[in-house]
């Protein structure tokens, strides 16, 4: 079941989904890492959300899009998959009300709010916690206030060449 709603996804694949490389990179990262509490943002019909899946004991999903949270909820009862809570809403009201801590945390959303939503999830880390954003590479120009935040920050980053660009944080 899980093989062939990822398969699906990915023969049907839609332009703002993560890539293959970058969901397979996560996923592991994942396996060896172990989260317990794993966070994304920005979930469009929940690909990368399997994958983390696979390796978390339990994911929370922010979707802001109503079909897109339809379509994401169809896919991981198709895959068998319940470690999923799915929240539905703007991911900038949600994380100023969630409380958990996360060992992990997907930034894969509107390239604008970035920045709004790394400051958001940085109190939300877990001490060993890291996060990961997408599209550094392949959207630099629209990036550049989220880059200089990180720049002159004390967080630890690095991005790596997969995907369109996959950036690593982590406090120091």
């Amino acid at each position: 079941m899980f093989e062939e709603v990822v398969n699906r996804l990915e023969e049907n694949r839609i332009q703002p989904m993560a890539s293959k490389d970058t969901v397979e990179f996560l996923s592991l990262f994942c396996e060896d890492f172990m989260p317990l509490n794993a966070l994304e943002i920005g979930t469009l019909y929940g690909y990368s959300a399997l994958f983390l899946s696979k390796h978390s004991k339990e994911l929370t999903c922010i979707e802001l899009d109503h079909f897109n949270s339809i379509q994401a909820k169809n896919n991981f009862l198709n895959a068998g998959v319940s470690n999923i809570k799915l929240l539905e809403g703007d991911a900038l009201k949600i994380l100023k009300k969630l409380e958990n801590k996360y060992d992990l945390i997907f930034i894969d959303l509107a390239k604008k709010y970035y920045l709004d939503v790394l400051k958001l999830c940085l109190p939300l880390l877990s001490p060993r916690g890291v996060i990961f954003v997408d599209n550094t590479i392949s959207h630099k120009d629209k990036l550049k206030d989220f880059f200089f935040f990180v720049e002159k920050s004390d967080l630890f980053y690095f991005e790596l060449e997969i995907g369109k660009g996959l950036m690593i944080i982590s406090k120091v």
